[in-house]
């Protein structure tokens, strides 16, 4: 065997032994026999090349000086150890199959775990290999990258350069900070805790040291959350309005202004969006601050900037924003006659709104068939203008006249069209991936759907429309064949880790028994890190499946052990049996004393010793020779200070 067939042997069995990794826990048969192939074909090469270094770029490998560029496999490799922060590998002669199967085991983690954890040069000084040298991609490599694959690493070194405390590390990313944080999608600041916790740390170091980066960084975080498409309700509204406090009013003027007059995608919801995330109390502070800009009076706005600033102020979706920034843009203005045709626009959209309240104000006193019959024509005739203008204020005040006289059988059968046009609006605003602020007001009224189960598929599995009001209505809507629609479209989505956390997401927050039946398919889908959230997404449901979870204890994947007992431990009575599954194992001669000692580090990761300290208490105090490692972990689990000596 030449050096070429040695290193291309190598590199197949290095990508073998990283899927397996992936896939099995360490002492599962073909991961050890992967991890002892690798054995075989490094020592095959380092007849060949000594010590054996690997360096690693985006897409090519250096080996022994040379770029290698060949498709599939090598950039496979080159992919795999890059967005790991990986810049080389070199192992020397002497390696063992421990020190490798340690390398692999964290070397086929998900990038994001790794960079929790302090990266695999970390994790290889604590594991004592050293014949595995990692050397990781030098900072300036990473700081201007591109890629949105890079995303991961840039959300760990928000908190990395500030730990560090490396002034010229912090300055170089805060220099560099619009064009990283444009590779991030809004909804990562919404719903990615990583990036919200590591850039919060980054930017409150910022707002202590130097506030003019903090100003600019801080407004480039701001724009790119103003992209998100919907507007955040409840407990995620104040975490945002939490994480953007700190920003001034004149950073705030200074986007909204830089928004409004150069983004040609600021569009209404951008602006309703910008409105919610600020306090009422701000936006008069914030409209003297722009006001107060020269550029406002000085700048010559292109004819297409005032075009888009008459459309932006003029357009019926505009819900939430202040009047207050309506007249200071529509001052820019110059076209006195454009002002004119605006200002007629938003007197006859008041004119509208009283004629709707008037009609309501009618149907809430009359009784009279006859009159009754010609205020549903009334509302009947209006409808396509109240769909046009989203009027949902409208929609809630008829329901609640609806439901106050629905007891009333010709009320009800009068109204009945107009009910079912309420409904199919809803649903159809629902279906175009535009959520309805508090759903559940309109649940009772909505009896069926308007549209075929094939529109809701296509919506979610073809045009990736997904959020927890769609799922929720085409599960309330088809019972019988959507479950088994819906299963049978996710596992052709099986490898989709992005649309599949989606889903995960949105069904943790219906309170269903379809949810759960879902939610355990995707736990068969094949992928480690899917099931890992399954798991987290169970613990936030208020109602188990304590067999789903007592089953997972006898898993030999000691994560998924972790994360079903962490359920598990959440309630008292299946607390107890999880310790009795996991403790009170039946071990003559010792010969299961390896599984007793890894649940015993189970329970110490998820702070459970004192509940389960009966059972520790027993384990500790198991005699014979055999017992002796687990009475040790066990001592080390209660706190014992002489653990080892037992």
């Amino acid at each position: 065997m030449d050096k070429e067939e040695a290193l291309e042997e190598f590199l197949k069995s290095l990508k073998a032994a990283l899927n397996n990794g992936s896939i099995y826990f360490p002492e599962h048969p073909v991961f050890i026999k992967s991890s002892q192939e690798l054995k075989e074909k490094v020592d095959s090469l380092l007849h060949f090349l000594n010590p054996l270094k690997i360096g690693f770029a985006a897409d090519f490998l250096v080996v022994d000086g040379q770029n290698l560029e060949k498709a599939g496999l090598v950039m496979g490799l080159a992919g795999f150890f890059h967005f790991r922060k990986i810049k080389s590998i070199e192992i020397e002669p002497g390696v063992t199959i421990g020190e490798l199967m340690h390398f692999l085991v964290r070397a086929s983690r998900p990038p994001t775990q790794i960079f929790k954890e302090g990266g695999i040069e970390n994790y290889l000084r604590k594991e004592a290999a050293p014949h595995i040298l990692v050397e990781s991609l030098d900072y300036s490599q990473l700081l201007y990258a591109q890629g949105e694959g890079y995303k991961d690493i840039w959300t760990f070194l928000f908190r990395e350069v500030i730990q560090e405390k490396d002034a010229h590390k912090i300055a170089q990313l805060a220099d560099n900070f619009g064009g990283i944080i444009a590779k991030f999608r809004s909804d990562d600041l919404l719903k990615n805790e990583d990036v919200q916790e590591n850039l919060g740390i980054f930017l409150n170091h910022l707002k202590n040291t130097d506030k003019d980066k903090f100003a600019r960084c801080g407004k480039d975080a701001f724009k790119l959350m103003l992209q998100y498409r919907n507007i955040p309700q409840g407990a995620e509204l104040d975490k945002v309005k939490n994480f953007f406090k700190d920003l001034g009013s004149d950073q705030l003027a200074d986007t909204l202004w830089e928004e409004v007059t150069e983004n040609e995608n600021f569009n209404p919801l951008s602006l309703n969006l910008f409105s919610v995330l600020i306090d009422n109390d701000r936006h008069k502070e914030i409209a003297s601050a722009l006001a107060s800009k020269s550029s406002l009076t000085e700048a010559a706005l292109k004819p297409s900037t005032k075009k888009r600033i008459k459309e932006l102020f003029s357009s019926p979706e505009l819900q939430s924003a202040p009047g207050v920034y309506q007249r200071i843009f529509l001052a820019l203005l110059k076209d006195g006659g454009a002002q004119k045709d605006i200002q007629a626009t938003l007197d006859y959209k008041l004119l509208r709104v009283n004629y709707r309240l008037l009609i309501l104000n009618l149907l809430a006193e009359e009784n009279n068939e006859m009159r009754l019959n010609l205020i549903r024509e009334k509302i009947l005739e209006e409808w396509e203008a109240i769909v046009k203008e989203k009027d949902v204020e409208f929609l809630k005040n008829f329901l609640k006249i609806f439901r106050m006289k629905k007891d009333n059988s010709s009320f009800a059968n009068i109204f009945e069209p107009v009910r079912i046009c309420v409904s199919s609006f809803i649903e159809n605003i629902i279906l175009q991936g535009m959520p309805v602020d508090n759903l559940e007001y309109f649940m009772d009224i909505l009896n069926a759907s308007s549209f075929k189960i094939d529109d809701y598929v296509r919506k979610m599995f073809k045009e990736n429309v997904i959020n927890q009001q769609i799922v929720k209505l085409f599960l309330v809507f088809f019972p019988k064949d959507g479950l088994f629609i819906f299963c049978d479209e996710l596992k052709k989505r099986s490898f989709d880790m992005e649309f599949l956390k989606n889903i995960i997401e949105s069904l943790t927050l219906i309170e269903a028994a379809p949810s759960m039946e879902i939610l355990k398919e995707i736990f068969s889908f094949p992928l480690r890190i899917i099931k890992i959230e399954v798991l987290k997404a169970m613990r936030k449901m208020p109602a188990q499946d304590e067999d789903f979870l007592f089953s997972l204890l006898e898993e030999k994947d000691i994560f998924l052990k972790k994360e079903a007992f962490a359920i598990l431990a959440d309630n008292k009575k299946t607390a107890e049996k999880a310790f009795k599954e996991l403790l009170g194992i039946f071990s003559p001669l010792g010969i299961r004393n390896c599984v007793l000692e890894k649940n015993i580090e189970v329970i110490r990761e998820k702070d459970a010793v004192i509940p389960a300290r009966d059972y520790l208490m027993i384990l500790s105090k198991k005699r014979f020779f055999w017992n002796r490692g687990l009475r040790k972990k066990a001592r080390e689990a209660l706190g014992y200070p002489d653990a080892g000596k037992h």
